[in-house]
């Protein structure tokens, strides 16, 4: 069973209702079916750049963990159009679908700067 941030769908149909002038309703069915259609773009996006699915099973068959990852993000920084590409070599990014969380793992001062930045494209084109 698919598990979705509910702190994050309620937070979004708040802001479309104060912002946008919806109805709660309208606010939440907006929300759920943009988190939902987030998650298919976000696995597009990993995938179209190199990313590769892992699923681990319990021993009654229910998925424990399930994930895409890329343990090298050269590729997309160089999407993103960063300056220096090959700096994110030893770089990890993962989606977890069971708790539906993007993963960075950086490392290092002067990563700092650039794990905002890799979270602020994601979101630029509607990826969380």
């Amino acid at each position: 069973m698919k598990k979705y941030n509910l702190s994050n769908i309620m937070k979004r149909a708040w802001e479309l209702v104060k912002k946008a002038g919806m109805t709660i309703s309208a606010g939440l069915k907006k929300a759920w079916k943009e988190a939902k259609n987030m998650t298919k773009a976000l696995e597009d996006f990993l995938m179209k750049n190199g990313g590769k699915r892992w699923t681990k099973k319990n021993e009654d068959g229910s998925v424990a963990q399930d994930r895409i990852y890329i343990n090298d993000v050269e590729r997309i920084a160089d999407v993103f159009g960063f300056d220096n590409p090959k700096a994110y070599r030893r770089t990890q990014i993962y989606y977890n679908y069971v708790t539906d969380v993007l993963v960075l793992n950086m490392s290092g001062t002067r990563f700092n700067h650039m794990k905002e930045e890799f979270e602020k494209r994601f979101e630029d084109i509607n990826i969380r």
